[in-house]
């Protein structure tokens, strides 16, 4: 699945092999800011956005195609959301209002708590975070610091 951030500021989808987008909303039909992010897994299909009061949304999809409400995960963000798939877990990371990293783990169809990631120290990156799945369910980020060289890291 492929999102985006359309003209209308709603979340817009198109799965593999199509060439129809189609809009998926917005929580509480607000415009979303930045851009959406998507992973799937043999379940389905996840997005996660930054709504319009720079909290974090989600919202899921089986591989029947039915969706499901958007819901709420809370924190104050203040760039987009990152997901990555691996290991049967979905990882969510964000840079928060104080311009750290912070993440979310989404196991066993549940979500855990929010916490920091203390590699990444306050305005140590600028922008949206690049992820991998790498070995035994570690993640590999890349971004820009605020010097604008790219920075790559494991956890």
């Amino acid at each position: 699945m492929m999102v985006a951030n359309g003209a209308d500021g709603s979340v817009w989808q198109r799965n593999a092999g199509s060439s129809n987008w189609s809009s998926i909303g917005t929580p509480n039909g607000k415009p979303i800011y930045g851009r959406p992010s998507a992973v799937s897994d043999s379940l389905g299909a996840y997005v996660a956005v930054r709504a319009s009061d720079d909290s974090v949304w989600w919202r899921t999809v089986d591989t029947a195609g039915n969706w499901s409400a958007w819901t709420a995960l809370g924190g104050v963000i203040s760039g987009s959301p990152t997901l990555l798939a691996t290991e049967g877990r979905i990882y969510l990371f964000v840079r928060a209002s104080d311009y750290t990293l912070w993440q979310m783990n989404f196991v066993n169809r549940q979500w855990g708590g929010w916490f920091p990631r203390s590699e990444f120290v306050s305005d140590q990156f600028n922008g949206a975070l690049g992820v991998a799945a790498g070995a035994n369910g570690s993640a590999w980020i890349a971004g820009r610091n605020q010097d604008g060289q790219i920075f790559q890291t494991v956890l």
